[in-house]
């Protein structure tokens, strides 16, 4: 099954830096791309959706983890991610999104830190959590590739690769809401994504557009964070859109070769697209795209 509705999102702690690109299947076969649109609920993000496809399943991708690293997740006896997701921030759990500020605060039931800057090390999180090294807290897809660098600890708060902050605003603020209105389902933990979508109204999965760049045949370091970088890939993004069969529409064709703007949420609104035409690659042909082997804790960032 197809989902009607392909929905690419990219996150931010930042209200005005959260932008969202829809596909929409317009035969059995092609997916149209339009224009981004920026994210303005939250919390009803997700269940707004489903007025994009009254008939047929929706596949909704963010580039914020979704899942903890495995040796983590058996320290802290989570055996699966979506049974534990809407009790993080309650009970034992109460602290789990409250940012540690001292090295000591730091638990298995409080693991992102710091709160601030001024002698945080990771190390911190090393000694406190338990574990052997950093590389401990990177799950599978977080490792780097031929064709990317590795992803920051999901635990770690500080600095512009850091990616904990944009979870917690993504887990508590996104995905916990949906969970409790059961409108959603989670790639890879509640099943295959043919299962999912056959069942779901809404599917999730986790995205990185990074990943999609090399599938499309851009190099690595182009610039996206500039205006010009952008416009100089334009050529390859319609080059690969004509090679797959996937629809432009005007408006978003011309932002294509136009890099988006100088705006600073041009590479927002890029990496939205970015992630669309990925999470198209996979619908039509996921041959190539390993399931996570640890679905239960989440690495499916492998995938799109």
């Amino acid at each position: 099954m197809r989902p009607s509705v392909i929905v690419s999102c990219d996150w931010s702690i930042w209200s005005g830096k959260r932008w969202s690109a829809a596909a929409r299947l317009v035969d059995q076969a092609v997916y149209e791309v339009a224009a981004p649109a920026l994210v303005n609920q939250t919390s009803s993000f997700l269940s707004n959706l489903i007025e994009l496809a009254p008939t047929g399943p929706i596949l909704a991708g963010f580039d914020f983890p979704i899942g903890v690293p495995r040796l983590y997740a058996q320290k802290a006896g989570i055996t699966h991610f979506t049974a534990i997701l809407p009790h993080l921030g309650q009970g034992q759990w109460a602290d789990f999104y409250c940012l540690a500020e001292r090295a000591g605060e730091i638990s298995l039931t409080r693991p992102f830190y710091p709160f601030r800057p001024g002698g945080a090390k990771q190390q911190h999180l090393v000694e406190r959590l338990g574990v052997r090294s950093l590389g401990d807290l990177l799950r599978a897809c977080d490792h780097s590739t031929p064709t990317r660098s590795k992803a920051c600890e999901l635990f770690w708060t500080l600095g512009a690769k850091q990616v904990g902050r944009a979870a917690i605003a993504g887990w508590r603020d996104v995905l916990v809401p949906a969970l409790q209105q059961r409108l959603i389902a989670i790639w890879p933990f509640d099943g295959e994504l043919p299962e999912v979508l056959e069942a779901g109204r809404i599917v999730v999965a986790e995205i990185y557009p990074a990943e999609t760049y090399s599938h499309i045949g851009l190099p690595r370091n182009f610039g996206k964070a500039s205006r010009a970088g952008r416009m100089s890939q334009a050529a390859a993004i319609l080059s690969w859109c004509d090679r797959n069969t996937v629809a432009l529409s005007q408006e978003v064709a011309n932002q294509i070769e136009d890099g988006f703007g100088d705006a600073d949420t041009g590479e927002d609104q890029f990496d939205s697209v970015i992630g669309a035409l990925g999470m198209i690659e996979v619908v039509n042909d996921p041959s190539p795209f390993a399931v996570p082997r640890d679905r239960a804790y989440g690495m499916s960032r492998v995938g799109f």
